[in-house]
């Protein structure tokens, strides 16, 4: 009992051997059995240090009372899960090799962590990084090469690494601390003080918690110190040693016979259990490796279920699973779900080329294909053979069999050329039913010249029936292409019966034209649904181009995505650009306008210039001709359209780097190829139509001014101001237009301004205030809206427009002024004739030729205060309005006439003279205020030679009192200037 003691006592002392036991005994009882390492010394250190390894120690062990807890039934159960974790390991290659792994190398991993805990320093000075190993065998090298002296042999024998049994503190101070202060040292003291408390804690807990082992071993070892000697108590004490010495071996060997024996019959006993025990385990081995590997080997049962349903996307993610099986894998069984996942594969590659060949296919299902057989390409790891290629690329459209070389090394690619060759196919034909429609249009016109040549036939013969019904016919003949205002000229189909022989070439040309208009918008509708889509694809190729030759891969001589782009892509474009702009501008036109654009141009063949025509276009009169204003308008809006889809692909394209084709902007074409040069040609057709659209429609806005101005003497700028607005809103190239509109607006108001001057020479006074009123209300407020509607059109800037268009309505106004103003002068001239100057009577009322004159006048100013703004005229360099001008005018024409009147009857008595001076000086004092200073001073000038006529006397009685009454020929029966004045009180009244 003492040595048992003993040797607990020497287990709580020695830290370094328990505590790499600790972990594993910490925790455990009595009754757990504690799993062996094959090490005596961790299993049962207590036996190991009594010396007690033989066999017989299983019986100081406790006896197990369950089957589950038995040795040979850990030992089995351990075995059967190392063989099941073997053959999946071997049979699927899958993750669990990884995990496997990982459990393996967990030992490992632990006794690395404890190399590097035992590495770092154990004061804690320095950092983790710190390594003494290294320090220690850096401090060996340096010394072997050292003399052997005794400082040397000291640091040879000592050593800085703590678990060594020569460790040196001093030594270890002066290496791994020489600049540790005093208070670091305490402190790393500290630390390991209570490093070491813990430790002693441990084995304390260690000790207690497996005290009834420690005691249940010493009891057996009394047990046998007891027992040892029984039986030979009487024989000395070297015999009873050498008796008890027998006896314990004949003991231990009949207990090893009862062990042998019991095992035989647990064997016997327990031996089928323990067969069927093993099988169970094998059974459920086998059912969770079935569980693991069935969605494996459903893998080609579900892809055949995923291809028949169009579900080639999820067929290529449930390959996925099947390329994990390695291609020398044992097991049979994975070999054939391998393979037939494999043929799976092979069919979705035939499915996902055809599809790709396919011109129905959405833009979706494209990209989607291309994807899906991008990936099935990854994960086989290599591309498609010559056998398969050929027999997966073969399509039912002849013009795209992609079985003439095309290596399927870039499926995008691939995509790129077959669709291309749809989208050439489909121009080639759209040419070729434009071309037939209008051919066949102008052979059926013939044929009906020559059947109206008998009216009666045309409306009674079976004949024209057939006719009349091939004419509703045309592939490309829809709706009726025309505004209202064409209707005259728009006949198509069977209206033309309606009309006689006459309008049946006007018939002829409005089928053209709606054939033309009709070719344009299927254009714009084959080229917006088809452009986008080759573009996605080709960015789709030019990133997976760019990821093979990232990797390596080399194209060899396969085309490049930009030599489709400037190629095959571009040249059947260019054909759709000619064949719109062609119908919307005429043959003449366009050929002019394209081969102006394409002159310049460095290193550009002839054939280029040409223009690469895959049918020609018509060479008729109605097929080189412009188009009407309603036709052009509906080609504008299609040319528009097709440059928007040019332009949003090219910009797509310029993103592509490396493509020679898009490096910049218009200024670097240099040739009449690609996308570039396809949307500079299309912007030219759109300008160029929309050019003509904005005259054919100014035009027509100048008709309808000039039948205006004839009809009503209006100048209509609000029907220009309207027109221009329409215009902004309906033209998609306003800017390049604006010259064009300026000019259309300036010929209108051209034409209104100049009939209007015709009418004002034709007509009376009230006609010329009219259009003055036009004019002005022209210049106040319409000139000023067209202006501003005109405004960002990119002509001339807005105030020489605005001064152009004013000057033009000015000279308009003064021309109709200046004839209004020798109307009214001929109108006063009326009232002052000399006849009736020389008959003047001896009564005493008003005299009616100045009543007449000042009437006209006061009627004047009426109209003009009814019919003209009261605000200056815009030309009059004095400021004056339309009424003082007027009254100016006119009283000046007035007074001259009064005075020539007074000159011309000179040979009259004085009486008359002093009459007409009378009427004189009432017509100063009535019209001073309006009346210029020249005339003013004429009319004095007259006075006074009036009164060096007749004398100062004479003169003076005629202005005497205040009531006009003379002092003297009172009788003679003149009025004087008091009396005009009562009597004309009315006219004053107006007058001022």
């Amino acid at each position: 009992m003492q040595r048992v003691c003993g040797i607990i006592f020497d287990a709580v002392t020695k830290s370094d051997a328990v505590e790499d036991d600790s972990s594993s005994a910490i925790g455990s009882s009595p009754q757990e059995g504690r799993k062996s390492t094959g090490d005596p010394k961790r299993d049962d250190p207590i036996g190991y240090e009594l010396g007690l390894h033989s066999s017989s120690v299983l019986l100081l062990r406790d006896t197990p009372t369950t089957w589950g807890t038995s040795g040979v039934s850990k030992k089995l159960a351990e075995s059967a899960d190392k063989a099941a974790q073997a053959n999946v390991s071997s049979a699927l290659c899958l993750e669990s090799d990884s995990e496997i792994g990982q459990q393996m190398n967990c030992g490992v991993k632990s006794d690395d962590e404890r190399a590097q805990q035992l590495s770092r320093d154990p004061l804690g000075i320095r950092d983790e990084s710190f390594d003494l190993r290294s320090l220690e065998i850096g401090r060996r090298k340096v010394l072997d090469g050292t003399s052997d002296d005794s400082e040397s042999k000291l640091s040879r024998e000592g050593s800085v690494l703590p678990t060594d049994s020569n460790f040196a503190p001093l030594l270890f101070l002066t290496l791994v601390h020489p600049e540790a202060s005093f208070q670091e040292l305490t402190q790393a003291l500290t630390r390991l003080e209570g490093v070491a408390d813990n430790h002693a804690m441990r084995l304390q807990r260690l000790v207690r918690d497996n005290f009834p082992l420690f005691v249940r071993c010493a009891e057996g070892i009394d047990w046998f110190a007891e027992n040892i000697g029984e039986g030979h108590g009487g024989q000395t004490q070297a015999r009873q040693g050498d008796d008890a010495a027998g006896s314990a071996v004949e003991k231990l060997a009949k207990l090893e016979e009862l062990v042998t024996e019991v095992r035989k019959h647990s064997d016997e006993a327990f031996g089928p259990l323990l067969d069927n025990t093993l099988d169970v385990r094998r059974t459920k081995n086998a059912l969770a490796i079935l569980s693991r590997v069935g969605p494996i080997l459903s893998v080609p049962n579900l892809m055949t279920s995923h291809l028949q349903g169009g579900r080639i996307a999820e067929a290529v993610n449930a390959y996925r699973k099947v390329r994990l099986i390695n291609e020398t894998c044992g097991v049979d069984l994975l070999k054939s779900v391998r393979a037939k996942a494999m043929e799976a594969a092979a069919e979705a590659r035939s499915s996902l080329t055809k599809l790709l060949s396919s011109p129905d296919a959405s833009t979706q299902k494209l990209l989607s294909a291309i994807r899906d057989l991008n990936d099935l390409d990854d994960l086989d790891d290599k591309k498609i053979d010559a056998g398969l290629k050929e027999d997966s690329v073969k399509s039912p459209q002849p013009a795209v069999a992609a079985g003439d070389g095309v290596e399927i090394q870039n499926p995008a690619l691939f995509c790129l050329q077959t669709q291309a060759k749809h989208f050439d196919r489909l121009a080639v034909a759209m040419i070729k039913v434009c071309n037939n429609s209008l051919r066949s249009s102008m052979e059926k016109d013939a044929r009906l010249k020559n059947l109206l040549k008998d009216e009666h036939e045309v409306q009674r013969g079976s004949e024209s029936e057939n006719i009349k019904r091939d004419l509703t016919e045309f592939s490309l003949e829809g709706p009726r292409y025309f505004d209202e205002d064409d209707e005259d000229e728009a006949v198509t189909g069977s209206d033309a019966f309606s009309h006689q022989f006459s309008g049946a070439h006007s018939s002829l040309k409005s089928t053209v034209y709606s054939i033309r208009v009709a070719s344009c918008q299927k254009i714009n509708l084959l080229v917006r649904q088809w452009l986008p889509r080759l573009m996605r694809i080709s960015s789709t190729a030019y990133d997976i181009e760019n990821q093979l030759l990232a990797s390596g891969h080399a194209l060899g001589d396969t085309k490049r995505v930009k030599e489709f782009l400037e190629g095959d892509v571009s040249d059947s474009l260019m054909v759709l650009v000619e064949l719109s702009g062609q119908n919307a501008l005429g043959r003449d036109l366009f050929e002019e306008e394209r081969t102006a654009l394409f002159s310049d141009r460095e290193g550009v063949s002839e054939e280029e210039k040409e223009g690469k025509r895959k049918s020609t276009f018509p060479n008729e009169e109605h097929c080189k001709t412009c188009l009407p204003s309603g036709f052009n308008s509906k080609c504008a809006q299609s040319l528009s359209g097709l440059s928007e889809t040019i332009a949003a692909s090219t910009a797509s394209a310029r993103g592509m780097r490396g493509y020679a084709g898009f490096g910049g902007g218009r200024s670097n074409l240099k040739s009449a190829r690609g996308l570039e040069a396809c949307s500079e040609l299309v912007e030219l057709a759109i300008i160029e139509c929309e050019k003509r659209w904005c005259s054919n429609a100014l035009s027509h806005c100048a008709r309808n001014c000039a039948e205006a101005a004839t009809a009503k003497g209006l100048l209509d700028v609000k029907a220009i101001v309207r027109c221009v607005k329409r215009l902004r809103e309906d033209l998609h190239r306003g800017f390049e237009c604006g010259s064009r509109i300026e000019d259309g607006a300036r010929g209108c108001l051209t034409a209104s301004c100049t009939i209007l001057g015709e009418i004002a020479k034709e007509r009376d006074v009230a006609v010329n205030l009219d259009i003055i009123k036009e004019t002005a209300r022209a210049l106040s407020v319409d000139l000023i809206d067209l202006t501003d509607a005109m405004g960002g059109l990119g002509g001339q800037n807005e105030d020489a427009l605005s001064a152009g268009y004013a000057r033009m309505v000015k000279e308009l106004e003064e021309a109709v002024w200046k004839d209004y103003i020798v109307i009214l002068k001929e109108r006063v001239r009326e009232g002052i004739e000399n006849k009736r100057m020389k008959s003047i009577g001896k009564g005493r009322t008003f005299p009616a030729h100045l009543s007449s004159a000042l009437l006209c006048i006061v009627k004047n100013r009426a109209l003009i205060e009814e019919n003209l703004p009261s605000g200056s005229r815009p030309l009059s360099g004095e400021g004056l309005s339309y009424g003082e001008e007027m009254m100016r005018v006119s009283c000046d024409e007035l007074l001259k006439s009064a005075c020539e009147a007074v000159y011309g009857g000179w040979e009259d008595n004085a009486p008359d003279v002093i009459a007409r001076g009378v009427e004189i000086a009432f017509l100063v004092e009535l019209l001073e205020r309006h009346a210029g200073q020249d005339t003013l001073a004429v009319v004095r000038q007259t006075l006074k030679d009036m009164v060096g006529r007749v004398g100062a006397e004479e003169w003076a009685k005629v202005n005497v009192d205040e009531e006009g009454k003379g002092t003297s020929d009172i009788d003679r029966g003149w009025l004087t200037v008091g009396e005009m004045r009562r009597q004309g009180r009315i006219l004053m009244e107006c007058l001022h």
